[in-house]
């Protein structure tokens, strides 16, 4: 039993007296002592629990227990097993170091003792109300840190665990000796009683909305609210907590504590002298480039770890390229000093040298790749809240750009279009099915009339379907004739995809009507459309994923700004793109999926993960499904492109246009089904890629007659250059062997083996990634299913090396002809999903 000989005095005193004596043991407060392990106490507790359920369960099957605390205990062990889970999860032993603690006892953080003084004063049993009451009245002397009020829920749970294994030890010698529990007097409380309080309020915690606690009792919280743009209470929790962590790691690197920092950046961005948005929103002083200024104004001191993680964030492009040449350098000249006993000729080993080198440097880049998404944390771009509805002035609209290629198409599409509808309603988007005719030797064709006439009645359908209540009606039809184009020698829809949302940008910004013979839908819901969300025919949105955009777009630290004199995006984004990955339904078609498309268990709530761009140069790369602002995107582009030469368009549009990547908002598309399709969709890619080598020139083409200098920055070649470098790895790793063997001849094996190591780094990487992560998580079965098909992955690449090489080689001359010679069908193209569907 717990003895609480002392609770009688406790609950005779005044509440404000009891506060006032807890608040002068806790004022003087040191960092916490290394003699007490959390870890260690809950192992101890958890022994001493499952012991005693044994043993009392043990009991219950030879007799009837007496104890109605025992039976308490026998029905809800499993909440306290999930308790403890809880306690080792989210209180690992480096944050529970890292809370302060008292002078008094510095074994044991201040909120600990917090956490007992509640459970004696409210002897043991709790209601929110109660810790509410609790924390008013201690704040009201002394502010919690927010590393304390996060910790509180948790150190709560640790006491009652505490509480609990010493009462249900007792118990079983109770039943063993067969003596009964009762009241020994007026000062202790019965053994039963303490369980059932205790697990009472164990299971009422899990009901209790721990976040808003701690924002209603965050004193931070409150002075941040105080943002003079009127943001901050509008942002989603978790960017609210993004802001909140860089006060206390601002905190821990300063002599002020957390509220003096918060109302500094508060104050920063509360001067009359400040004219724009993102200068006048707390955010900019912390996550921003008002962070120095608010560094200066506390005096924020680095440790030498920071000091160089901060070197290396201000030269981030020479660290990256440069190491990248480094260990591609190191990868030849091992190759070399290896067979160097079998080639005595320098240009021999030249020659080894030069068709090392995309070899050697997809080594180099997947190595560092690996490092630095292991190393660097997430970059999470901030969001607003718009989880209820988007506020009239981020009306945005959903876009499918396609062919009416086929009736079957066409359903295909409507479908599309209805389930995005379903998964993301809103009363300020809008839903549109952007179309033109496939090609044509002719401007019009019998066939066309009957796909068009679905479409028209499609639409119709779905708004008399899904019409509100307002009698809004969300789809719309936006439909383009054929147009001669000499270049391709045919009747096509204006620059395809790239020319149907131009056309439809310029209707948003101007009202521009010319480009499409027909559009389905109320045009009055088009006035102020402010984003536009687009999406490949195969897309899958899921729920809610189209707010969580727009809510990223909206948020003023993303919004972009322009250069004045260049119109080069400088700040913010004028694309945003979330992850994209392999449907789960898509995986499962055939044998070739499940080798190529990844591991089947996604997850539709994953959160964000790490990617080399954003997370060390704070921009993605776009892939062509995502967010844009209408007329900012329009602006980046304005005179950028010239016209009949860009089949793949989504790198430079994310280039020009800086693009944001949302990694922990997902899109899903479907994967090609067998290999033939896979080909002829990176043989299209790869094309795509070739046509961008003219921007890697000093200068660049325009949408005119003459060249302007080339605006890109380094690291913006140097994803065009990356693009080639992969397309260029099957041919030159053939071309390899190839060579290898010639020069080597009797010792050709020798070659042979290491060129196979250097193509089987991913396979390496692939192994170590899930040994390191999968073990310690515990999924060990998925280990050597993962090994099992990154090892079948790479026996396949290797089985279709000189056909991949020939269909690369294939793309890259014909792209290389058509650019510099013919300058013909350029924009020659088939839809990926018509591909995956044929």
């Amino acid at each position: 039993m717990l003895d609480v000989s002392n609770m009688k005095n406790i609950t005779q005193l005044a509440f404000n007296d009891f506060i006032d004596e807890l608040v002068d043991l806790s004022k003087e407060i040191t960092p916490h002592s290394e003699s007490y392990s959390i870890v260690r106490d809950s192992d101890s507790h958890l022994k001493n629990l499952e012991s005693a359920y044994e043993s009392l369960t043990k009991f219950d099957e030879k007799k009837k227990i007496a104890s109605s605390g025992v039976e308490w205990y026998l029905d809800n062990h499993y909440v306290v097993l999930r308790a403890i889970e809880l306690i080792r999860d989210d209180l690992p032993e480096v944050y529970f170091k890292k809370l302060p603690s008292t002078k008094s006892d510095p074994r044991f953080p201040r909120i600990y003792h917090i956490a007992h003084a509640i459970f004696a004063y409210y002897q043991v049993e709790l209601v929110e109300n109660d810790i509410n009451e609790f924390l008013n009245a201690f704040q009201n002397h002394i502010s919690l840190e927010m590393s304390e009020l996060w910790a509180l829920p948790l150190m709560l749970r640790l006491v009652l665990v505490e509480i609990l294994s010493g009462t249900v030890f007792d118990l079983v010698d109770d039943e063993k000796s067969g003596s009964e529990t009762k009241i020994l007097d007026e000062n202790v409380i019965s053994a039963d009683e303490i369980i059932a309080r205790a697990l009472r309020t164990l299971i009422l915690f899990d009901r209790i909305d721990w976040k808003n606690l701690f924002e209603s009792h965050a004193h931070v919280e409150k002075i941040l609210r105080e943002d003079p743009l009127g943001v901050y209470q509008s942002m989603d929790f978790d960017t609210r907590d993004l802001y909140r962590k860089k006060i206390e790691f601002l905190a821990e690197h300063s002599n002020l504590d957390e509220k003096r920092i918060a109302q500094i950046a508060i104050d920063l961005a509360d001067r009359p002298e400040l004219s724009s948005e993102r200068t006048r929103h707390v955010g900019y002083y912390l996550l921003d480039d008002g962070a120095q200024e608010l560094q200066e104004k506390i005096a924020f001191k680095l440790d030498l770890s920071g000091r160089l993680r901060q070197f290396f964030f201000k030269n981030n492009t020479a660290f990256y390229l440069g190491l990248i040449l480094l260990l591609t350098a190191i990868v030849i000249m091992a190759l070399i000093l290896i067979t160097r006993s079998y080639v005595t000729d320098a240009w021999r080993w030249a020659l080894i040298g030069v068709v090392s080198i995309i070899p050697a440097s997809s080594v180099a880049v997947n190595l560092l790749n690996s490092i630095l998404t292991t190393t660097l944390p997430p970059k999470t771009l901030p969001k607003m809240d718009f989880s209820k509805y988007i506020p009239k002035q981020f009306r945005s609209i959903v876009v499918i750009p396609a062919m009416l290629t086929s009736c079957e198409e066409l359903e295909f599409l409507l479908k599309q279009l209805e389930l995005h509808y379903l998964s993301n309603k809103d009363k300020n988007i809008g839903f549109v099915l952007l179309t033109d005719f496939g090609d044509s030797p002719e401007e019009n064709i019998p066939e066309d009339q009957e796909c068009f006439d679905a479409a028209i009645a499609g639409i119709n359908i779905l708004n008399e379907t899904y019409h509100g209540d307002d009698g809004r009606r969300p789809f719309y039809l936006f439909h383009r004739l054929r147009q001669w184009n000499p270049q391709e020698d045919v009747w096509m829809g204006w620059e395809r995809k790239r020319g149907k949302l131009a056309d439809f940008n310029r209707f948003l910004i101007e009202g521009f009507l010319d480009s499409f013979d027909t559009i389905i839908g109320d045009l009055d819901f088009m006035k102020g459309v402010r984003y536009v969300i687009t999406l490949d025919s195969d897309s899958v949105l899921p729920r809610d994923s189209a707010k969580a955009l727009i809510a990223t777009m909206a948020h003023p630290l993303n919004q972009p700004e322009f250069d004045e004199e260049s119109s080069k995006v400088v700040r913010g984004y004028t694309i945003m793109q979330p992850r994209t990955e392999v449907k789960p339904t898509s995986v499962i078609k055939s044998f070739f999926t499940r080798v190529y498309a990844g591991d089947l268990g996604l997850d539709l709530y994953t959160r964000a993960v790490s990617d080399v761009y954003q997370d060390l140069f704070g921009e993605g790369s776009y892939v062509g499904k995502g967010i844009y602002d209408v007329a900012a995107f329009h602006r980046s582009l304005d005179k950028k492109v010239p016209q009949n030469s860009m089949l793949s368009h989504d790198l430079f549009e994310g280039i020009q246009g800086r693009a944001g990547l949302v990694s922990d908002i997902i899109f899903y598309e479907d994967y090609p089904p067998d290999y033939a399709s896979q080909v002829n969709r990176l043989h299209r890619w790869v094309r795509g890629d070739w046509q961008l080598l003219p921007w890697l020139f000093p200068r660049v083409p325009t949408d005119g007659e003459e060249k302007a200098p080339n605006p890109f920055s380094t690291i913006d070649l140097w994803k065009i250059i990356d693009n080639l470098r992969r397309s260029l790895l099957a041919p030159t790793m053939l071309l390899s062997l190839v060579i290898g063997w010639m020069l080597y001849q009797e010792k050709a094996w020798i070659w042979t083996l290491l060129i196979l190591l250097v193509s089987a780094f991913p396979l390496f990487n692939n192994i170590i990634s899930s040994l390191s992560s999968r073990f310690l998580k515990g999924a060990q079965a998925n280990v050597f299913s993962n090994i099992r098909i990154a090892f079948l992955r790479w026996l396949l690449w290797l089985i279709f090396l000189p056909y991949e090489s020939l269909i690369m080689l294939d793309a890259i001359m014909t792209t290389l002809v058509r650019i510099f010679i013919s300058r013909k069908r350029l924009l020659q193209w088939q839809t990926s999903a018509h591909t995956i569907r044929v």
